[in-house]
């Protein structure tokens, strides 16, 4: 079930349930995909721009990161099954990619941040890249 806030479709899963659909399609071998975690300020910015939206709704998921979702979605009396913090979903994922023997595959940033998140990341031992 998705619910609208602001004309932005926003998955309504917890944080277990969306792990548990990325890992399943992973597992199943299928197409690549993203997902993206709106706060408020894109929600705003989804306002005005149409090529943003466009990637919005190519998303796989779109999972509320930001807590004034879950206000919004509460006051809208539809409420969402709760947060999911994007940074925390990355490291999930890590582990889990980690303990499967699954590549992770970093991309952007400034230069030389990816290879400073893989010796984090590393080093936590929360992920085999």
């Amino acid at each position: 079930m998705k619910i609208d806030i602001c004309g932005v479709e926003i998955d309504n899963y917890n944080f277990d349930e969306v792990v548990e659909r990325i890992v399943k399609h992973i597992l199943s071998k299928g197409k690549p995909e993203y997902v993206v975690t709106p706060n408020a300020m894109h929600i705003l910015a989804l306002q005005e721009d149409a090529n943003f939206r466009e990637i919005y709704r190519k998303a796989f998921l779109v999972v509320p990161d930001g807590v004034s979702l879950l206000w919004a979605a509460k006051f809208l009396q539809t409420p969402l099954n709760g947060r999911v913090n994007g940074t925390d979903l990355f490291e999930k994922l890590c582990a889990i990619a980690a303990e499967k023997g699954l590549k992770v595959f970093l991309l952007g940033g400034r230069p030389g941040a990816a290879e400073k998140a893989q010796e984090i990341l590393v080093a936590r031992q929360a992920c085999r890249l």
